[in-house]
């Protein structure tokens, strides 16, 4: 009887050590997938930040552009 025990608190311990291996692999792969993903998302926002900026200057150059267009084009050629 007591060897039966000792037998079952063996097995026992040996079957939690497996499980807690199986919830570290678990949780390893699920934290690499989160930090996979953030890395992704920040990328993506410094692209759109960098988007932005250039439709700012884009938007710009066109309103310049179009402020000479509507000057008297005279006046740029006929300098004095």
């Amino acid at each position: 009887m007591n060897n039966k025990k000792i037998l079952n608190s063996y097995n026992n311990s040996g079957q939690a050590l497996i499980e807690i291996l199986v919830a570290l692999t678990i949780s390893a792969v699920i934290i690499s997938v989160v930090v996979s993903a953030v890395a992704v998302i920040l990328k993506s926002t410094v692209q759109i930040r960098n988007f932005q900026a250039a439709s700012s200057f884009a938007q710009d150059l066109a309103d310049k552009g179009r402020i000479i267009a509507e000057a008297k084009w005279n006046d740029i050629y006929n300098l004095p």
